[in-house]
């Protein structure tokens, strides 16, 4: 079975409506899969994931690591795949102001000569906006690591056990790194309960205070535990300090995927919930849940939408104050017809959260 990497654009030309442009795939004769994707100042589109094939270059062993870059036009600039002869996965990739190129994740291996601390380590490499490597560093302890989100220089996945003399809480904590443009490491936090935490997103505020989303299986920082997995948001200053944290959820699971925050620092977190939110009913397996918090973390509102099949949120990105909500279904979501198993879509809330009928979204379905 062959997932390749598909790219595809959405361009707004109003307040209300989209216009699609072009795809983009590309794959090995095994399975590709892009887990993050940006763009840099000329609207060209980097992708990073992972492959089990041959997708730029021979795979050396298991799942490797690849970076893909497509113009503004939808053609291919360049690949790059990389690879120890162990596991490696890329789930982030974000671009500076330079167009540099950041790709994080995880390595069992010991990349480009860096060593390896026990397991699975933290991955953070750097590339120029022609694809070219710059540095690699590698970051671990005798425990499993892996980062799934990304914020330029900050990292977060999970830990497993006690990492730069860090406090661990119980079976996987929160996982925060900083590094600087050069890959320095500057620091590391971990924050969990006493039951399994994965922390999966991160945004930077205008102050630069960081933000961390997840979900968590117990009572973090003496939260109420509302049942199953729980959203949960941790809040820390740019040195490091924590600020507050926020834990929301059903009886059921709510699982937290991505962050963003908006001009006026409030952060929307979105995911998918298997329970009723206060006010809405399951639509069917999983549903899409969007939820606003404030900059101090106080709960604004949540909006809970679905088909009666399966509906998984995998990115969120924000414009003119606009949230952007995308993922997939197997359903007829909101009255657009399946077009056989896995189809994409993109939501958009209104501004301020006004219910419009007879939904509050308006949705592509490609």
């Amino acid at each position: 079975m062959s997932l390749q990497f598909v790219a595809c654009v959405l361009s707004s030309t109003c307040a209300w409506a989209t216009e699609y442009h072009w795809i983009y795939q590309q794959g090995s004769s095994a399975e590709d899969a892009i887990r993050s994707a940006t763009s840099d100042s000329a609207g060209d589109i980097v992708g990073s994931g992972y492959t089990l094939g041959d997708f730029s270059t021979a795979n050396e062993g298991q799942q490797d690591i690849i970076v893909v870059k497509v113009s503004s036009t939808g053609a291919l600039l360049w690949s790059v795949q990389k690879s120890t002869e162990y596991e490696e996965r890329s789930y982030a990739v974000s671009v500076d102001s330079s167009d540099s190129i950041f790709v994080a994740g995880y390595t069992f291996g010991e990349m480009d000569l860096e060593a390896n601390a026990g397991t699975s380590d933290v991955l953070l490499v750097k590339f120029d906006s022609a694809g070219t490597q710059q540095w690699t560093v590698q970051r671990g302890s005798p425990f499993f690591e892996s980062s799934r989100g990304m914020a330029l220089d900050v990292l977060v996945g999970d830990a497993s056990g006690e990492i730069d003399s860090q406090s661990f809480a119980g079976m996987t904590d929160f996982l925060i790194m900083r590094f600087d443009k050069d890959g320095v490491w500057q620091w590391t936090r971990t924050r969990g309960s006493t039951d399994a935490d994965h922390a999966f997103s991160v945004a930077v505020d205008s102050a630069g205070n960081i933000i961390v989303t997840g979900e968590t299986y117990g009572s973090m920082d003496s939260q109420s535990h509302s049942g199953g997995a729980d959203f949960v948001v941790v809040k820390y200053d740019s040195s490091g300090n924590w600020l507050w944290t926020s834990q929301n959820g059903t009886s059921a699971d709510e699982y937290a995927r991505v962050v963003q925050v908006d001009s006026s620092d409030n952060a929307y977190v979105a995911g998918i919930a298997t329970g009723s939110w206060p006010g809405y009913s399951l639509h069917g397996l999983a549903d899409v849940l969007l939820m606003k918090l404030t900059g101090a973390g106080d709960f604004a509102w949540a909006i809970q939408r679905g088909s009666t099949a399966y509906d998984e949120v995998t990115s969120m990105d924000s414009a003119s104050s606009q949230i952007f909500v995308c993922g997939y279904t197997t359903g007829d979501l909101d009255g657009h017809a399946n077009s056989g198993q896995f189809d994409m879509f993109v939501m958009q809330p209104p501004p301020q959260h006004v219910l419009l009928t007879p939904n509050p979204f308006t949705l592509v379905h490609v």
